[in-house]
């Protein structure tokens, strides 16, 4: 006789059943855990980019464009690109003797005051040497002064303290006016028109 195998019952045939794993919260915070860490490297690295942009951006070497060299100790130079003559029509002469020298005007209202004066005549003045760099002489009137830190050279006229005028045939750097600046003419042949002592002088818009 065969036996045959009763078959369970429905309650025994559930617990049989395999019971599902727990790995889904798992896998969830695995993923989260790497989308953190794939936002930390990307932050990183953008950081990182901005700290090279910022340290370039820092020892980037300055265009010499924009380095502009200045006078010495603060004094202008004595240099005829440096006048901008506003009566560059109306030179002034100076005669020394049968040399005739022409004087190309500061634009300064200094300058603008001796031509007016001129306008009115010659002056005529006999001028003594000062220092072993210059010959000067005393005006009748004052004329106002532009004075600025100035390396003065040879063939400059000078307007000192209001009413002195300098015709400089050496070197010397003060605070002064620049009346105007001789053309054509050097320290040698200055020299040698003015001389060791004193010397008269015509200014003129007279040629």
């Amino acid at each position: 006789m065969q036996h045959h195998a009763r078959p369970e019952s429905g309650d025994k045939i559930r617990r049989r059943k395999k019971l599902p794993t727990r790995r889904q919260p798992m896998n969830k915070i695995f993923v989260a855990i790497s989308i953190i860490a794939a936002m930390l490297l990307a932050l990183t690295a953008c950081s990182g980019k901005g700290a090279e942009e910022t340290t370039a951006e820092k020892t980037a070497p300055l265009s010499t464009s924009s380095v502009i060299a200045e006078p010495e100790n603060g004094a202008e130079s004595s240099t005829e690109a440096e006048l901008v003559p506003e009566n560059s029509a109306v030179p002034v002469y100076i005669r020394i003797g049968d040399t005739v020298l022409t004087v190309l005007p500061s634009g300064n209202s200094s300058a603008d005051a001796l031509i007016a004066l001129l306008e009115r005549g010659d002056i005529a003045l006999d001028m003594r040497d000062n220092g072993g760099f210059e010959k000067i002489a005393e005006l009748e009137r004052s004329l106002p002064t532009n004075n600025i830190p100035l390396a003065a050279g040879p063939g400059d006229l000078i307007l000192y303290n209001g009413n002195t005028v300098c015709l400089y045939y050496g070197e010397n750097m003060y605070s002064l006016t620049r009346l105007g600046r001789i053309q054509n003419t050097d320290e040698e042949t200055l020299r040698s028109l003015l001389g060791d002592g004193d010397v008269s002088i015509t200014f003129s818009l007279k040629k």
